[in-house]
């Protein structure tokens, strides 16, 4: 299939998903948290409120928002895992004995990382995210080596009207997108310590950082869930 008769069925799609009715909607990626009691005190530590909310001591659920109510149910803030890691930037003391650790002392982050080819369609490249429910893959050249990040985020803001984008190669597709990861990717040593990982994340403002090799091949990725669940467990 040639990139017009994919452009043409993607363009179809879009109009059937135009004229779709949204019947419900079901919120997967916050939850909903009251930290407030009536006297105004505060209902949990902040070490609390990661294990109950962010994170799931009975599942690999993990929320990436969570919205804070006041004891009358209205939402007067909502928290990030970026707020999070911002916080524990800020107040490096949290870190504890885990500071100068190095990345590999650690264990830290997810050494299995998914890559997908730059020049693989970008359709496919988001169908295999959503079989392996994963929200990023790495972009990677014909010699592995890291060029790029694919991420959900990616399709923020895309209208009916861009669905044929969605049959371009993922190196084109981030490079029209000029909000994209390309621009956001974050990479660093296995030497680096968590001090440093907390650093750059929270001022790059990333979800992720990859951790390269000499040749920039990308053998761990570690995202904010992973420096939040060291912290709370360690």
């Amino acid at each position: 299939t040639d990139f017009s008769d994919l452009a043409n069925c993607l363009g179809r799609a879009a109009e059937r998903f135009g004229e779709m009715q949204v019947l419900n909607a079901i919120a997967t990626d916050g939850g909903l948290l009251r930290i407030t009691k009536h006297g105004g005190e505060a209902d949990l530590s902040l070490r609390e409120i990661i294990t109950t909310s962010f994170l799931s001591s009975y599942s690999d659920l993990v929320y990436h928002r969570v919205a804070v109510t006041n004891c009358d149910g209205l939402i007067i803030k909502m928290v990030s895992q970026t707020d999070l890691v911002t916080y524990f930037n800020l107040h490096r003391d949290i870190l504890g004995s885990n500071r100068e650790k190095t990345i590999e002392e650690l264990s830290l982050g997810n050494s299995n990382v998914f890559t997908v080819s730059e020049l693989s369609p970008v359709f496919s490249s988001f169908a295999s995210l959503h079989r392996r429910n994963i929200s990023a893959a790495a972009v990677v050249n014909e010699r592995g080596c890291l060029v790029g990040n694919l991420s959900v985020s990616d399709l923020r803001g895309m209208s009916i009207s861009q669905f044929s984008d969605l049959a371009l190669p993922v190196k084109d597709f981030l490079l029209n997108d000029q909000s994209s990861s390309i621009q956001d990717m974050v990479t660093t040593s296995i030497e680096a310590t968590l001090e440093n990982v907390v650093e750059l994340l929270s001022e790059a403002r990333v979800h992720r950082v990859y951790v390269v090799d000499a040749a920039r091949i990308p053998i761990v990725v570690i995202t904010l869930t992973d420096v939040i669940r060291l912290l709370v467990t360690s």
